[in-house]
């Protein structure tokens, strides 16, 4: 990014983790930008629950297939929909743990970590974390 060094007092990003090719370099870059002691808040999709193995049934919860831990950008896929975004435009799907390596990697101290909302099965994540060094 075009900033300096320690630029911002805080940063959010949304739902960008399924979109980039390298999730852990964009936070890296945010982690480089933001000053020590910003904070970096994240909300982005549940990687558990949406992804080429997690087929969407409206409202109801998910059915799981195999290929939970297959990193990389899908166009197929029992969760991907003929019809849908990732069909055409491809997504990349990270398992959870990975999203949070992000931030444990990127020298930021995470606070607070939530699955978003009141469902059984939460379709949302988010994440504030803290620049400490």
């Amino acid at each position: 990014m075009p900033f300096s060094d320690g630029h911002f007092d805080a940063i959010v990003s949304m739902f960008s983790h399924a979109d980039v090719d390298d999730f852990p370099t964009v936070v890296r870059e945010a982690t480089r930008v933001l000053r020590l002691g910003g904070v970096l808040v994240y909300v982005g999709v549940h990687p558990c629950f949406v992804g080429p193995h997690s087929q969407e049934r409206g409202e109801a919860v998910p059915v799981l297939h195999a290929g939970y831990r297959a990193l990389g950008r899908h166009t197929q896929g029992p969760g991907i929909s003929p019809e849908g975004l990732w069909a055409k435009v491809s997504g990349l799907h990270l398992p959870l743990a990975d999203v949070v390596q992000a931030f444990l990697d990127a020298s930021l101290t995470v606070e607070r970590f939530e699955e978003d909302g009141e469902d059984d099965y939460p379709r949302r994540i988010a994440v504030r974390a803290r620049r400490t060094a």
